[in-house]
């Protein structure tokens, strides 16, 4: 696909980014993709692996983007996490959760795809500020308690989806799980069309 014109998404592992452009007159139904990856080091220390992540997302991204992991090795799950700006009680660097995926297994060559098949929602950008999202892959899965339950079902900008920091969350979770790596995106606003 010939790439031109304003941005529209990005991809990222870790905390590098990629940008990605594409014609203004394809934006609004179109499929985008990035390949990305960046050697995880420490988080997976047992296993020594690299891990390449793919995002694909259509906008508006009122569906989830599927993702697709190359070189995992172990059965995983993924939290959405977004970073909402446009709410004055919340901060830039504090999140939201946005996406929970059910357990995945990886097949045989190390390659999981999936989607947030649970209670996924999504915040557009607005005003021209794009909106940055992270999915956590957790292995071994984890699985949502009680107390998170509480929010599935809530609209996007609900307070109740506010976690704080990705270290708090991702401390939840420590004693039953690990953060092996991140695979995140920035939705950038419509262009508007002349």
């Amino acid at each position: 696909m010939k790439l031109k014109g304003p941005s529209i998404i990005l991809a990222i592992v870790g905390l590098q980014f990629f940008t990605l452009a594409m014609d203004q007159e394809t934006q609004e139904n179109d499929t985008i993709e990035k390949d990305i990856s960046e050697d995880v080091g420490d988080d997976i220390s047992d296993d020594d692996q690299e891990i390449k992540c793919m995002v694909h997302a259509k906008r508006p991204y009122g569906v989830s983007p599927t993702f697709t992991l190359y070189g995992i090795q172990h059965k995983f799950s993924a939290l959405l996490i977004g970073y909402d700006i446009h709410t004055e009680e919340r901060r830039s660097n504090k999140g939201s959760l946005y996406g929970w995926s059910a357990p995945k297994v990886p097949d045989e060559n190390g390659t999981a795809k999936f989607r947030f098949d649970i209670d996924y929602v999504s915040v557009l950008p607005q005003s021209g500020v794009p909106l940055s999202y992270c999915a956590l892959i957790f292995s071994p899965p984890v699985f949502p308690k009680f107390d998170v339950k509480d929010v599935f079902g809530k609209p996007a900008m609900n307070m109740e989806r506010y976690f704080g920091s990705k270290e708090h969350l991702i401390g939840a979770f420590k004693r039953k799980s690990r953060k092996i790596t991140e695979c995140c995106f920035v939705a950038y606003p419509m262009a508007s069309r002349r």
